[in-house]
């Protein structure tokens, strides 16, 4: 009986630390990555939102299913999909592991979009929350 107390209440004890921990994070993260490509913008535009052509050129992508006009789906190679540029805690539901990572498809649906210059993608799966790409052409 002694034994199954204390056992129960070091799980509690446990359970306190991690709910107590987790209060500690930021409920929102941003992540802001930079690129500069040699190229149109309305060139990029088209690259960057051809949806079921992005497995040619992204080497984490299986496949994309278009849905419909405003969702897609990204499918993961190999049963996993890493993104290294992730800091840790900013990809709800993903494990850490040399990046996130997650083994099941990522839903997406478009917000708004302002071409050439501005993106908004709902993510919802193993990723939630939303995702702003913003292309600007230097002068």
């Amino acid at each position: 009986m002694k034994i199954t107390l204390i056992i129960i209440l070091s799980i509690l004890i446990f359970v306190a630390i991690v709910y107590l921990w987790g209060r500690t994070l930021p409920a929102h993260q941003d992540l802001r990555v930079e690129r500069k490509i040699n190229a149109p913008i309305e060139r990029v535009w088209e690259v960057m939102t051809n949806w079921s052509e992005q497995p040619e050129w992204r080497n984490d992508l299986n496949r994309v299913e278009i849905v419909d006009n405003t969702h897609f789906i990204e499918y993961p190679k190999k049963g996993e999909a890493r993104f290294r540029e992730c800091p840790p805690m900013s990809c709800a539901g993903a494990t850490r592991h040399g990046g996130h990572l997650w083994k099941r498809a990522i839903h997406f649906t478009i917000l708004n979009r302002v071409r050439p210059t501005n993106l908004e993608l709902r993510l919802s799966g193993p990723v939630q929350g939303t995702y702003f790409r913003k292309i600007a052409q230097e002068p």
